[in-house]
């Protein structure tokens, strides 16, 4: 029964929802996108969730109702295929003066799903390093992070329904994948073939005979080496899933939702008049069934969303009059906004390959998905490096060579050029593609191809129309090989080819090579031949880039056209970078991150009517709340308590730091890292501080600074001034912080979100005495600079005759440093302390008023980031004293001034004296005490975390524990006697030290008791190359960056962090606090 209603799904057509079949539809929507593919159909499916949000696509092919068994059935892709019917719009290059002369086919999908609905099934990502190239070319723009690699990630995984393979697939193939890197609940299913053929499986076995290795997580950011992809299939019935399958048919009724097809757009109709910023207003859309059939109109409300890929998008703008002024006035069109960068970069890329004569016919239901991304080096070897001067050295002659004379045109095809040459060259990016090819006997021969294609071609291309008439197809010449690196690189890449089709184990499959033949033996010989032979590898992209406009840029972060106020691009034009990939997976995440962008603009949650009133959708642009003005005097108690409530009610969060000295700057590259991705999943325009998001952070030692400088850094100073650089979040408003706080969870409470965006003038501006301290922000990069300054200050010079003396280096100079910025920061931040300080007042004065400001402030109750530092009380050693900056009912510890906490938080003996605290009856201080830092025994304080975390927080659920620590340390064992003996005593003293500042032990005890309880506690530390780093060693600082940015790009911790981020968004507790540190303790 199961396999009689499989095969009756593919013959019966799903009408899906919204598609509309009698031609009638409304003069207006809300949003008109033009083009039914990819992206246009996923933005269709996602906008109208939203009940308020009327949607119209215009699809120029038909509904593929009438193909639907060809589209289902994955071997039609290559057996029966669509191209060259009326389902492919059958476009065609001028004739290329380097393929002979030869006018190549791209083949674009011509039906609702466009190219997914005809293709030949791959996902397969990019890798990491070219998607945050593409971010980092957006420099300035607010959402460019949501184009970097964590993002993006995060987006296709959204679209993503995975299914592992069976065992018996696994083996057969040798396929390798990490389940975290892969979507479980998305539209669009990801599957790996459910047959393996025996030759298949010999394809990443000869790789790796070769020197390529396999890759052990394709789709998590590291798509180098071999492997078998993923393709776009439903394992539950064998059928293509695609862009209607997957998004538009399982809907159920959508009366806000209509899909039209056989509508081709012929133009954007715009305003006669800008907006009040001076740019283009688009009215709507005009549209035609045929070149002959009347022309109609239909309204778009608040945005056009051309969609119609990187060929029929350009189209419609040309013919809009924007685009390059010579195209547009040489054919008549009126320039509406002229854009030079439209059409200007159009690629796609290059693919030739080996053919070789098989042992047996092969099995050719086989799904192509065994391939493999070679890189620079792969294809080079010793000379890569050589090979990348000479690119990098030919730039000028290319951009002069091969663009127009436009400067922007010039200066964006030199920004990608480089960005290409120096961030994705080098790295392991797949360089070329090779694809492993059953479908000889299609052609009628039993033959095997292994194909070459060029991942990232430096030539440079261009798409022009050539009349006034929409219905007829635009001029499209790529320029295929006229940068002689793309020849050199194309070349290595049929020799690696050949490479693979005489070794083994494949070579056993294989008779003799047929194309290009023995003849082909020189590199004159490849070059030769491979003009002949070159074809596309059909993913066209570039012409629409998302790129400055200076840079001939089309389109900015947000996907809004330059010069127009509501025309967006999404697809796959708007690329500025091609991707070693096949576009399908990351356009799918392009769209979702798309759509997610225009929701938040428009339809976030309305807020109450009593308390934000709003001139535009989703913009609070007034607050009056009952019993409040907007004056900033006004009271915001009842505020303050839903914001209260929205705190308390969410999970905790904790961040614990590791003492480790100058390692300590890994942690924050490690910290960054999490931040970001936070950010990325709030939509935040700024880095936040995560003082802000942690109800509670400690550290150790410079573990212990830690937190205070990621607090509220904004003033420059010394490495022991770390503490006084978060007192101001410590001690002041609790509100500011918790609007902050709330706003990084507004995913999960939008009403508190809006509330607190409403208020948040009234909360920031206000300046009453006491309770409430404005902070001063830094960002984190700031705070690494600093890190990075101040650790020279510090460690730069030791003592004369240290080794006579108490501690290595100068107390002195850290509490100087640390008085001042103290004394600056109570000036800016206009507390008591700071009373009569003016722009003249000196560094000394400074000091003097530093060494007054104390840790707790007016409020030390309020709600905000709990902070505290470990140290050693030298009367009590077995227990450490807690550092607090807040009270705690159960134990009114003495109070410390900031810079007290610095240096007893920093008094490591072997580097500096201790610090005594002299009585002060007056802070509840009334004997001499003597500390030292927590190092010795509590370098890792992830225990002392939660049990004052449990004391503070009684009843609250925990979300996530975040442990940085600063880098493995070899194995401990006893040291050796060494050239000059050492007596056994020191030898042992040495051994007991390393065993008193090691961290794994508490962590792997830590570890232990959470692992019935998954993902809540996260632990991150470099595992390699900072085992000799000394904790004084600050000229190592440039190497610890090194080697945490390589350890945060691991296949093992970046989905690790990927989880963390989740934990930290949860709402829903696994345990309390108390039972956490029982669990811990």
């Amino acid at each position: 029964m199961r396999t009689t209603l499989s095969l009756l799904s593919l013959v019966a057509p799903a009408l899906g929802a919204g598609i509309v079949y009698n031609d009638q539809i409304d003069s207006a929507y809300d949003f008109v996108i033009t083009g039914g593919g990819l992206a246009g159909l996923v933005l269709a499916s996602r906008l109208t969730e939203d009940s308020n949000t009327t949607v119209l696509v215009l699809e120029a092919g038909a509904s593929g109702d009438a193909v639907k068994a060809r589209i289902d059935i994955p071997g039609n892709a290559y057996y029966s295929s669509l191209l060259n019917t009326e389902y492919d719009w059958q476009y065609t290059t001028v004739p290329q003066p380097n393929a002979g002369n030869r006018a190549l086919p791209w083949p674009r999908g011509k039906v609702l799903g466009g190219s997914t609905a005809v293709n030949g099934l791959y996902l397969v990502r990019p890798s990491a390093v070219e998607v945050d190239a593409w971010s980092q070319l957006l420099p300035g723009q607010s959402s460019a992070a949501a184009w970097s690699w964590a993002s993006l990630f995060e987006a296709m995984k959204k679209s993503e329904n995975f299914t592992e393979p069976s065992q018996n697939i696994k083996n057969a193939g040798r396929i390798q994948y990490d389940v975290t890197s892969h979507g479980r609940s998305g539209p669009l299913h990801y599957a790996y073939p459910g047959f393996i053929v025996p030759i298949v499986g010999d394809w990443t076995a000869t790789l790796e005979w070769i020197g390529i290795p396999p890759s052990p997580d394709a789709n998590g950011g590291s798509g180098w080496g071999g492997f078998i992809a993923t393709s776009s299939i439903n394992p539950t019935n064998w059928t293509r899933s695609y862009s209607r399958s997957a998004y538009i048919d399982p809907l159920g009724p959508r009366p806000n939702l209509a899909i039209l097809p056989n509508a081709t757009v012929t133009k954007i109709i715009w305003a006669a008049n800008n907006d009040g910023n001076g740019k283009k207003v688009a009215q709507g859309v005009e549209f035609a069934s045929s070149r002959g059939a009347p022309r109609r109109n239909v309204t778009a409300r608040k945005e056009v969303i051309l969609a119609g890929g990187a060929i029929g998008s350009p189209h419609v703008a040309m013919h809009s009059g924007i685009g390059p002024r010579p195209v547009l006035e040489g054919l008549g069109i009126p320039v509406v906004y002229e854009l030079p960068g439209v059409a200007e970069t159009a690629a796609s890329i290059r693919n030739s390959g080996t053919l070789e004569n098989g042992t047996s016919a092969p099995f050719l239901s086989f799904v192509n998905s065994a391939i493999a991304y070679a890189n620079i080096t792969d294809l080079f070897g010793d000379w890569a490096p050589t090979f990348q001067q000479q690119v990098r050295a030919n730039m000028s002659n290319n951009v002069n060579a091969l663009v127009p004379s436009d400067p922007r045109v010039k200066a964006g095809y030199q920004a990608v050029y480089e960005a290409t040459t120096e961030k994705i060259l080098m790295s392991q990016a797949g360089q070329v593609e090779l694809l492993f090819s059953l479908t000889g006997s299609s052609q009628g021969s039993d033959t095997i191809a292994i194909q070459a294609a060029l991942q990232h071609p430096f030539s440079q291309g261009h798409l022009y129309i050539n009349s006034t008439d929409p219905f007829d197809p635009p001029v499209i010449d790529p320029r295929y090989l006229s940068n002689p690196g793309d020849i050199w690189m194309t070349r290595e890449g049929l020799k690696l080819a050949r490479k693979l089709g005489r070794n083994q184990p494949l070579n056993a499959s294989i008779v003799e090579e047929v194309s290009p033949g023995p003849s082909v033996q020189t590199d004159a010989d490849w070059d030769a031949w491979l003009k002949g032979k070159i074809q596309t590898e059909y993913h066209p992209s570039c012409t629409m880039s998302m790129l400055p406009e200076e840079q001939a840029g089309v389109v900015d972060a947000d996907l809004r056209m330059y010069g127009t106020s509501n025309v967006r691009v999404i697809d796959s034009s708007i690329y500025p970078i091609q991707f070693a990939a096949h576009l399908m997976a990351p356009t799918y995440g392009m769209a979702e991150q798309a759509a997610s962008i225009i929701r938040a603009q428009y339809n976030g949650v309305p807020p109450p009517a009593s308390t934000v009133s709003t001139s535009a959708p989703g913009s609070a642009t007034q607050t009056t709340a009952p019993g409040s003005s907007n004056n900033g005097n006004g009271s915001n108690g009842a505020v303050e308590i839903q914001i209260h409530a929205a705190w308390v009610a969410l999970p905790l969060r904790l961040l614990s730091f590791d003492g480790g000295g100058i390692r300590g700057l890994s942690s924050l590259y490690i910290l960054r890292e999490f931040m970001q991705r936070v950010k990325l999943r709030t939509g935040g325009t700024e880095m936040p501080l995560p003082c802000d998001y942690f109800d509670m952070i400690c550290g150790t030692s410079t573990g212990g600074e830690t937190p205070y400088l990621y607090g509220d850094p904004k003033i420059p100073g010394a490495l022991g001034s770390a503490p006084v650089l978060g007192t101001s979040a410590l001690r002041s408003n609790g509100s500011g912080l918790l609007a902050e706080h709330s706003r990084a969870l507004h995913e999960h409470f939008r009403v508190s979100y809006l509330i607190l965006q409403s208020t948040r003038s009234q909360l920031r501006v206000r300046e009453p005495s006491g309770d409430f301290r404005v902070p001063v922000e830094m960002s984190v990069d700031e705070a690494i600079t600093l890190y990075a300054r101040l650790s020279e200050t510090i460690f730069g010079r030791k003592k004369g005759f240290w080794f006579l003396k108490e501690g290595m280096y100068s107390a002195q100079a850290l509490e100087h440093a640390v008085t001042l910025i103290a004394g600056q920061r109570a000036h800016v931040l206009k507390w008591p302390e700071a009373a009569g300080a003016n722009l003249q007042t000196t560094e000394q004065e400074y000091r003097e008023i530093g060494k007054r400001v104390m840790m707790r402030g007016v409020n030390p109750t309020a709600d905000h980031c709990k902070v505290f530092v470990c140290t050693v009380n030298t009367m009590n050693a077995d227990a450490p004293a807690n550092i607090r900056a807040y009270m705690v009912a159960q134990n009114e510890m003495d109070d410390f001034t900031i810079w007290e906490a610095a240096r007893a938080t920093s008094a490591a003996p072997h580097f500096f004296k201790p610090m005594v605290a002299e009585p002060r009856p007056d802070i509840n201080r009334h004997f001499e005490t003597v500390y030292i830092d927590g190092g010795l025994r509590f370098n890792n304080p992830i225990n002392q975390l939660l049990e004052e975390a449990s004391q503070l927080f009684p009843g609250r659920g925990i979300g996530l524990i975040l442990s940085l620590g600063t880098g493995t340390k070899n194995a401990i064992k006893l040291p050796r006697a060494g050239f000059i003996p050492k007596p056994q005593w020191y030898l042992v003293y040495r051994l007991y030290k390393k065993i008193a500042l090691s961290c794994e032990e508490n962590h792997q005890a830590v570890e232990g008791r959470f692992r019935s309880l998954s993902n809540i506690y996260f632990r991150f530390n470099v595992d390699r190359g900072m085992e000799d780093i000394g904790l004084e060693e600050w000229k190592m600082l440039s190497q610890i960056e090194a080697n945490t940015k390589a350890y945060m790009t691991t296949v093992e911790v970046n989905p690790r962090v990927e989880l963390a981020v989740e934990s930290f968004f949860t709402t829903n507790a696994k345990t309390t606090i108390q039972q956490a540190a029982g669990l811990a303790m």
